[in-house]
């Protein structure tokens, strides 16, 4: 997992990425691996800070969210496995 602080002049976005592995149980053996991403909007500091911070825990809630289901699409979109 990641967290990155995207700075851009005066305002800011949060990025979050994740690795995602698909393990066979009877092996152990790695069948997929796969990196999901996901970003916050830019917004100046003192919008994200506003009502002590309410927009930024909303954004990061919405962001994580999005990456949940990026990571679960990704891997339910890689197709069937043999077994």
């Amino acid at each position: 997992s990641e967290l990155q602080i995207l700075a851009r002049e005066k305002d800011m976005a949060l990025a979050l990425r994740a690795r995602s592995r698909l393990y066979r149980t009877a092996s152990g053996e790695v069948i997929d691996e796969r990196v999901s991403q996901a970003q916050t909007e830019y917004r100046k500091y003192q919008d994200w800070a506003a009502d002590e911070a309410r927009p930024l825990r909303l954004a990061v809630d919405s962001a994580l969210g999005d990456l949940s289901r990026a990571i679960v699409s990704a891997q339910l979109g890689s197709g069937p496995r043999s077994p």
